[in-house]
């Protein structure tokens, strides 16, 4: 199952979920903010971009696909080259309105890509495999910050990675993916959401609840899996797997792993309307990755607002 984007009137929808947000938490109000136009300017990338792409043809990828490996293991970066450039530049001049305090970063960022001595493609392809070495080594070479060179490079692939998504994994069979990460991209899920059930109990649905589905912010895509099971570690023992809620608020709540430590924030989608995107959805509870975070566990996956510290 894949939530819709929606088609029309985007911004309105976003303007309506920041002021229930800010209704309910407005001390939240600069943590908030500021990523709604970074998101709505996502939205318009993404678009633009998707046509430009080669459509990625998810069935040779089938077999592999079914021993884990992830559908963008099959793609080339350097082809993605240009798309990465394009959603850079498109989003540089919102990430520096919405984030004034990084504007120095950013600008220096900018000004090394333009030297030719920060290749996109060789960064991002880093950060997706979570290639540490490789990836400070290329922030060396600009004297850039890490933390805001991960911010924008973060920003750039998403928008990316959520075209190859729409132009032709969007078709592809995941019933058989029951892995905890993506089988687009191989990141973790950054959010889950419970959607109401339809036909019989299966092992992912059980006790009469809803379906769980994992979200991947970094290209889009969603998963089937099963409620009772950390998709970090696999563990199903229900004495590791503990969930945390706010009094009175029913359709947010924190799934956390006793056995390693991490969590993820889940949307009940039985309890509240659709959000106008899941990762505007995580954004506004970022209150409860501040109590996971003081509760000793952490995100299965770091996003540009959950970093709080």
């Amino acid at each position: 199952m894949q939530l819709e984007r929606s088609n029309g009137m985007i911004e309105q929808q976003y303007d309506q979920a920041i002021a229930l947000s800010l209704q309910k938490r407005p001390a939240l109000e600069t943590v908030i903010k500021p990523f709604a136009p970074v998101l709505l300017k996502r939205e318009t990338a993404i678009d633009e971009i998707k046509v430009c792409l080669p459509p990625l043809d998810p069935e040779p990828a089938g077999s592999r696909r079914r021993s884990g490996v992830p559908m963008v293991a099959d793609l080339s970066f350097s082809d993605l080259k240009p798309s990465l450039e394009k959603a850079y530049a498109d989003l540089m001049p919102t990430l520096k309105l919405a984030f004034p305090n990084l504007e120095t970063d950013l600008c220096a960022i900018e000004a090394v890509i333009e030297r030719g001595d920060l290749d996109l493609a060789v960064i991002a392809k880093a950060y997706l495999e979570d290639n540490a070495e490789a990836f400070r080594a290329a922030g060396k070479v600009g004297g850039l910050k890490e933390d805001s060179l991960g911010f924008a490079v973060n920003w750039a692939l998403s928008t990316v990675l959520n075209a190859v998504r729409m132009k032709g994994a969007a078709s592809a069979d995941l019933s058989s993916w029951s892995l905890g990460y993506c089988p687009l991209c191989g990141a973790m899920p950054a959010i889950s959401y419970l959607a109401k059930p339809q036909g019989p109990t299966t092992e992912f649905l059980q006790g009469g609840g809803g379906q769980k589905y994992l979200h991947c912010a970094l290209c889009g895509c969603q998963w089937r899996f099963k409620r009772n099971r950390c998709p970090a570690c696999d563990t199903e023992e229900k004495d590791n797997l503990r969930y945390y809620q706010e009094s009175g608020e029913t359709g947010e709540r924190i799934d956390a792993c006793k056995k390693c430590r991490h969590y993820l924030l889940c949307v009940d989608l039985r309890e509240i309307a659709a959000p106008p995107s899941l990762d505007m959805a995580a954004v506004a509870m970022v209150h409860l990755d501040i109590f996971a975070r003081k509760k000793g566990f952490y995100p299965m996956t770091w996003t540009p607002w959950n970093r709080i510290d």
